[in-house]
Order: structure tokens, then sequence, then C-alpha cells
């Protein structure tokens, strides 16, 4: 009706644009020619800190008050959409790690706590603040795409492995609670932040696996509908999630609300259905970054062309593409004139506490903060 419409409009037509507030090399640019995937970029429970990780063997944490304070007191007054480059940001704390890194999960309870999953199947809690490492889980046999912890049971975390199992750890026990095993690699794992027993994980079969891990034996469904692998899953609320594939698409999904109890399956047109399909960015071979606002309107999303692409939820079409720029030259730190190809988005994420403030890295290892004006 003229009514939601016009609610749909308001809220898909207050953004046009993005505007740089901060630039943040992640590569060490003498050191590194080559190709320098920031695999996670990843904001604490509060917001006042974020992490980035990647190829380089090293989580880099900012405290992102200090990261914008240029912006805000020199150029913000002065209406400029851009920040100038050469301003260096410094981390306030560098781990280094002994494999690469695909994935940060900040803990929803204590602040300094800080997860990474590598490509030596290692699960890793850090302690932020000191930079030191507090414990390892290591059973996965082989590289650990993707680790989350669970909103809803503070100690507890899930992880998915190239061996083709999910397992389920608590931070306080050295070996993992729970390993559903899979047919295929996990790419994704997440935990329904609304409830702490329901688990949706990606996998490269083209299929997503929903579980009640009270009930581990066999998933309560198996979600098909991707030509190609699972990247990510997030969920956008209680009964919706977004998956996506690199099958240039994302999907939007719903569970059955009434659906109270996971075990009462009688009298049900659906378990879950398909509600859109997302499509104009590219994705076809990398972990290109998903990230969705706490409102759950904004969908983020990477693209192999080195753009970042806002989807509105109620539509199928991106509300904005944003080039995320050229290659930086190592000695001047400003764009080169070239556009180079083989660049992507890599990893991405919104702020909690504000709808309009995010994070994109891409593979040659840069770091943007951006506003949405």
């Amino acid at each position: 009706n003229l009514s939601r419409f016009t609610n749909y409009f308001k809220k898909f037509s207050q953004y046009t644009q993005f505007r740089t507030m901060a630039s943040i090399n992640y590569a060490d640019n003498f050191l590194n020619n080559s190709s320098c995937i920031v695999s996670a970029v990843e904001f604490d429970k509060n917001d006042d800190f974020f992490a980035s990780a990647g190829v380089l063997k090293k989580i880099r944490i900012y405290d992102f008050n200090n990261v914008i304070f240029n912006y805000r007191e020199l150029y913000h007054n002065e209406g400029k959409n851009e920040i100038d480059n050469y301003i260096t940001r410094y981390p306030i704390q560098e781990m280094t790690c002994n494999s690469k890194i695909s994935c940060l999960s900040y803990s929803y309870d204590k602040q300094r706590n800080l997860l990474s999953s590598d490509y030596e199947g290692i699960i890793t809690l850090w302690d932020a603040e000191t930079g030191t490492a507090v414990s390892n889980f290591n059973e996965h046999e082989k590289r650990a795409w993707c680790v989350d912890y669970n909103v809803r049971n503070p100690t507890q975390f899930a992880s998915g492995s190239d061996d083709s199992t999910v397992k389920i750890w608590d931070e306080n026990v050295p070996y993992s609670t729970l390993t559903i095993d899979s047919r295929a690699n996990i790419c994704s794992v997440a935990f329904n932040p609304y409830n702490e027993y329901e688990i949706a994980f990606g996998s490269a079969d083209h299929n997503i696996y929903y579980y009640d891990i009270r009930n581990a034996k066999k998933a309560w469904e198996c979600i098909r509908g991707h030509k190609k692998a699972i990247s990510y899953v997030k969920f956008r609320n209680r009964y919706e999630f977004v998956s996506a594939s690199t099958d240039n698409t994302l999907k939007l999904w719903s569970i059955n609300p009434y659906i109270l109890d996971m075990n009462n399956n009688e009298n049900l047109n659906y378990k879950v259905q398909l509600i859109r399909t997302y499509s104009g960015h590219v994705n076809e071979r990398n972990f290109a970054g998903l990230s969705i606002n706490k409102e759950g309107d904004f969908i983020l999303c990477g693209s192999e062309t080195n753009e970042i692409y806002i989807y509105y939820s109620e539509f199928e079409r991106p509300i904005i593409v944003q080039n995320f720029g050229n290659i930086e030259d190592n000695v001047t730190g400003s764009e080169r004139d070239y556009f180079d190809t083989n660049q992507f988005i890599s990893s991405l994420s919104w702020k909690k506490t504000s709808e309009n403030i995010l994070i994109a890295a891409n593979s040659e290892g840069r770091v943007k903060v951006y506003e949405l004006v």
C-alpha cells in the first residue's frame, strides 16, 4: 500500500553516496608488492575498537575514534568527501600469528576477547588488550574458514573447516563440546543471535544447513537454491537470514515464524522459504564480504570489480555502488591512474551503534572507514 511504499522510499533514499572518513594500509607496502588480502574486519561489542586480519599473519587492533580523529577535527567542517591518505594511522595493538587468518569474531560479553580462525585449522582466543593468545583450540584437520561467537551464550562459539565439520566450543573447555559432520567443506557459520541453540552454516556443496544443536544428529533443514558455494550466512532478525554465494547473488530466507519448537514440524507449509534474491555485484571466486546493519534494512556486500554494493532489504537491485579506488603508489601514497582488475572487496563490517558507518577492506590490503551521507 501507499503508506508502506512511502516508508520504503524514505528509508532507501536517505543515503546517496559514500564519504571516506579514514584510509588504513594493512599491507606493508615496501615489503609486499603482490596481493595482500584482508580477510576480516570486525568491530568489538561496543564499537570502540576494530580489528583487521589477513594473509600477512597479523591481527591489528585500532581505536576507532583515534582513526577518524583527523576527519572529525580537520575535514568534516570543510565539507570534503575524502580525507587525504597521507595521514598515517597506527594500530594500538598487533598480534603476530603462525598462519594466515581467515576470520575474526569479537565476544559479545567481554570486550577484550577476540577469536581468530586460520589456515592451519586452529582457533585462537586472544586478549586484544594485551595482544596475547589465551587459548588455542586445535581439532580441525584442515583449514578453518570461519568462527562465530554465540550472542546468547557468551562463552560458546562455533567454527567451520575444510575438513567438512562444524565444531561447537566453550572458551573454558580445551576440547570441542559438539562436532557436526557434513559432506562438504564448510565456508561460513553463524549462530542465530536470538536463539542460542540455532545455527546455520554454508557449504561448498551449494547448500545451507540449519541445526538445533540440542539435537544435532540431523539437520533441521537443508536449504537449497544457490548454484555455487555459500561464502557467508548472516542473520537479519529472529526469523530471517541472508546468504552470499559465488553464484553472483545474495538470498534472503525466512524461517516459518510459527515454529516455536524446532522439533514440532507438523502441519507446516514450509520450514524455510526464499523471500528475495539480490543481484548486481560480481562474485564468482572469492570471499567478498557480507554485513547487515543492526536494523536489518541495509545489506552490504563486496564485488570482484573492487566495488562495494548496498542493497535495501526490500529491493532486489543495489541502491548505492561505491568504487573502492585504485592501487596506491608505494612512494607517494596516492592512487595510481590505471585500474587493476585483479582487486576485489574482501571484507566488510557495519558499525553496530550507527546505521551509516562501515568498514571495508580489499585484496590489496587497504582498509577504509566510510560514512553514508
